[in-house]
């Protein structure tokens, strides 16, 4: 297990992480564990800078930047650590999040929770903050949504001027199949959006930048 983890953390070294959770608003009880493996690829939705996309074209009549993909496999890892709260990993192709999640509401029809994480990769480093909302309907069906907000340094380039300090939103939903106290499957759809940033060391400007994202982790649960 500690041989595969390290394997997975030197191989993020570029792109961009997605905004799937691959989560529940549930919670592990203190010691209880799961993992995982997952599979997802993004869609960058045309990235450029808002005063780019409106004076440089190429011959074609296309934005500077056009949208690229990413995507490749996870780990994904989580542990009860207290009272109503886990700990959880993801490490992969293009970068690492870890995360401390803590359940707010726990009732009978669903269940909600709040999920603080730091996440990274060459290209990123920034603060996520998900609420995630689940409700399991049968024994082997559930379904669970996220909204976030987040915190985020992009490096484009390598150089200066293709550096973004951004603020962004995201949202993802996705379904949960299979016994959860055993092994589920879960596939799940994501779209993060950038609001605004400053692009150094030019100041402010307006980006143009998101992505899609589909996922599917297959979690088994030790218990």
């Amino acid at each position: 297990m500690s041989r595969l983890l390290f394997l997975l953390l030197l191989a993020g070294t570029t792109g961009c992480l997605s905004a799937n959770t691959y989560q529940t608003a549930q919670v592990m009880e203190r010691g209880d564990w799961e993992l995982g493996l997952a599979l997802y690829g993004s869609k960058v939705r045309d990235a450029c800078f808002a005063e780019e996309c409106a004076t440089y074209t190429t011959p074609n009549g296309e934005s500077p930047l056009p949208g690229a993909g990413s995507g490749g496999p996870e780990l994904v890892f989580r542990v009860g650590v207290g009272h109503r709260m886990d700990f959880g990993a993801r490490v992969g192709v293009v970068g690492a999040r870890v995360d401390l999640k803590a359940q707010l509401v726990d009732t009978e029809y669903f269940d909600l929770a709040l999920d603080l994480g730091v996440r990274a990769s060459v290209r990123e480093i920034g603060v996520t903050l998900p609420l995630i909302l689940s409700s399991q309907f049968h024994e082997w069906f559930g379904v669970f949504a996220s909204a976030q907000g987040m915190l985020s340094r992009w490096r484009f380039n390598g150089d200066g001027r293709d550096t973004l300090l951004g603020s962004g939103v995201a949202g993802s939903f996705g379904v949960s199949i299979g016994p959860p106290d055993v092994v589920s499957v879960r596939p799940e759809v994501s779209y993060h959006h950038v609001l605004h940033g400053s692009r150094l060391p030019d100041g402010l400007t307006e980006p143009s930048f998101g992505f899609w994202s589909f996922g599917v982790a297959v979690v088994v649960r030790e218990f």
